[in-house]
C-alpha cells in the first residue's frame, strides 16, 4: 500500500536522523553530509504534509463508514454489522483522550458494546462484545463472550471467534484501553502516540478464508499493518 510506504518511510527517516545526530557533534559532520542530513529533512517535512492530507481523508471516510453503522435508518438491515438497538457515543479518542482512564472514565460498566478504529494506514475496525468493559483489579483479566466478533469496514468483513476461544473473547487491562482476543486487537494506552499498537487477527477471531495463519497479510488485514498509531476510536453503548 503507498500509505504504509510512506509512513514507513518517515519512520526509517526520522530513526536515522534522530540517530545520527545524537552521535555526531556539529564540528564533526562534513557539508556533503549536512547538506545530506538537509535535503534528509526536507523530504521528510515532505512526506510528512502529504500523511497529513492523507490524515484528513481517512477521518472523512472513518467518519462515513461508521455512520452507515450506528446511524439508524430504514436501510439499516442491509448494513455490514445489523447492530440490534439504538448506538450512543460514550468515548471518542479525538474528544475525550487517548489514555487508558479516559477510556476507562467512560465506558466501563456500560454494558454491550462496540468500537470503531481508525489506524494510521487508513484502515477502519474494531470489535463487538456483549461484556461491559472494567478496570480490573490486577493489571489483566481475560473475559468469555461467544457473541463477540470483530470487523474490517474497508473490506466489509466480519469475523466471528472460534468458539473454543470464548474464554478469550476480549481481553480487560487496567493500564491499556481494550484488548480483543489473544492480540487479535490490542490498543495501547496513548494509543495516538505509539506504534505498538498491534492487529493479527485468526489468534481468537476467525480470519478471511483466504488467507493462512502467519502470513503478512493476515497480520496487516485489520489495520494495514501489523503494529500501527491510532488516528482516532470511538466506542458505542448499544441500548436495547
Amino acid at each position: 500500500m503507498k500509505v504504509q510506504n510512506v509512513v514507513k518511510k518517515c519512520e526509517i527517516m526520522i530513526q536515522f536522523r534522530d540517530v545520527f545526530q545524537l552521535n555526531q557533534n556539529d564540528n564533526d559532520i562534513s557539508p556533503s553530509t549536512k547538506q545530506i542530513i538537509g535535503r534528509s529533512n526536507e523530504e521528510l517535512k515532505q512526506q510528512q504534509e502529504e500523511l497529513k492530507v492523507n490524515e484528513s481523508e481517512f477521518k472523512k471516510k472513518f467518519r462515513a463508514l461508521v455512520d452507515s453503522q450506528v446511524t439508524y435508518n430504514l436501510s439499516q438491515q442491509a448494513s455490514l454489522l445489523q447492530l440490534e438497538g439504538h448506538c450512543s457515543l460514550l468515548y471518542k479518542g479525538s474528544k475525550h483522550g487517548f489514555r487508558a482512564q479516559d477510556f476507562h472514565s467512560r465506558c466501563d460498566n456500560k454494558g454491550p458494546t462496540v468500537s470503531f478504529i481508525l489506524s494510521n494506514h487508513g484502515q477502519v475496525f474494531g470489535g463487538y462484545t456483549s461484556v461491559p468493559w472494567q478496570t480490573p483489579e490486577k493489571l489483566f483479566q481475560p473475559k468469555k463472550d461467544s457473541t463477540a466478533y470483530l470487523f474490517q469496514l474497508n473490506k466489509n468483513s466480519k469475523h466471528p471467534i472460534y468458539q473454543n476461544f470464548v474464554d478469550h473473547a476480549v481481553g480487560h487491562f487496567k493500564n491499556q484501553i481494550l484488548q480483543f482476543g489473544l492480540a487479535d486487537i490490542h490498543i495501547e494506552d496513548e494509543c495516538n502516540l505509539k506504534n505498538t499498537n498491534q492487529c493479527s487477527i485468526g489468534n481468537t477471531f476467525k480470519p478471511p478464508k483466504n488467507l493462512k495463519y502467519g502470513e503478512n497479510e493476515m497480520m496487516d488485514y485489520l489495520a494495514g499493518a501489523n503494529k500501527f498509531k491510532v488516528l482516532e476510536i470511538e466506542v458505542y453503548k448499544i441500548e436495547q
